[in-house]
This record gives structure tokens, sequence and C-alpha cells, in this order.
């Protein structure tokens, strides 16, 4: 197989199985005997490309950073919303009632 192997893998089986494939493109090419002996020609028997999972695409690595970026924002306007608040608690004077 193109793309994974460099060297040919020889089997009397008609299938290929698979388990984990990196990302990428792979090409399976096929070089039969036939019933005299001979060798037939090398084909490409098929070309496939292997996309990374999800959470490895760009897209989602650009929502999580604006995530992220966002919800630093939105803790540090909390924090300033907070102090803000305290501090023009402890300005005001208390009225007491006699």
């Amino acid at each position: 197989m193109k793309g994974l192997n460099k060297e040919y893998t020889e089997t009397s089986r008609p299938h290929l199985i698979l388990h984990t494939i990196s990302p990428g493109n792979y090409s399976i090419t096929v070089q039969c005997t036939q019933n005299d002996g001979n060798w037939s020609s090398e084909f490409t028997l098929l070309k496939f490309t292997v996309l990374p999972p999800w959470w490895q695409q760009s897209w989602f690595i650009l929502i999580c950073a604006v995530i992220i970026i966002l919800s630093i924002i939105y803790a540090i306007r909390a924090h300033d919303q907070h102090l803000k608040r305290n501090t023009r608690n402890k300005n005001v004077p208390s009225i007491r009632k006699r």
C-alpha cells in the first residue's frame, strides 16, 4: 500500500484488513500471477484519503481557541465589575434607623 508501506505484501487472500491508518493519502496497488505463472503488470486498484478525526481538524481547534479567549475576556470583565461594585459599596455611607 503506497503511503503506508514501502515494500510489497505478498498474500493469497483476496481481502485486505487495515485496523489503524494515520491521516493521509493512500493507494492500493496490486500485481497478480496469472494461470500460466506470469505476473500481471502492476496497477492501482484504489486511491483514498484518510481525514484526521474531528478533534484534530483545524476548524475544531479554531473554535476551541475562540471559546478559550472569550472565556478569559468574560472572566476578566466579571472580575472588574465585581471590584467596581465592591469599591462603590464601600464609598456609599450606610444609613441607620433610630
